[in-house]
């Protein structure tokens, strides 16, 4: 199984405990930000609702673990620290391991408006 989108390389998260993790503060405190997370699944895997991306108030799960069509997903969040970013499951508890393949991580330091996405 290729872990790449056209000619783009991905990760690839086996749905069997794999992460990454990234501790710290990514944008300031009390700031607003947007994080998107390019994924796909190509093959079944992972557990049922795993973790593409978690942070520490908002997350982004698949849905089942049949395979699905490179799509965009995003958490917009006003007001509050993005930090300790897990990506490829949940980082406080067992289970919820994302199978699939990450081609992109976009973190922005300000909440993006429809017209900045043109």
């Amino acid at each position: 199984m290729s872990s790449q989108a056209g000619d783009k390389a991905g990760i690839l998260f086996d749905g069997k405990g794999d992460f990454l993790f990234v501790m710290g503060a990514l944008a300031e405190d009390g700031g607003d930000s947007s994080l998107y997370v390019v994924h796909q699944r190509k093959t079944e895997g992972g557990d049922d609702g795993g973790i593409v991306l978690d942070e520490a108030t908002a997350e982004i799960a698949s849905v089942g673990k049949t395979p699905y069509a490179i799509k965009v997903s995003s958490i917009q969040q006003v007001g509050a620290t993005l930090k300790n970013i897990k990506i490829g499951k949940d980082g406080s508890v067992a289970g919820k391991n994302f199978g699939g393949v990450i081609h992109e991580v976009m973190v922005y330091s300000k909440k993006l408006s429809v017209s900045d996405h043109k």
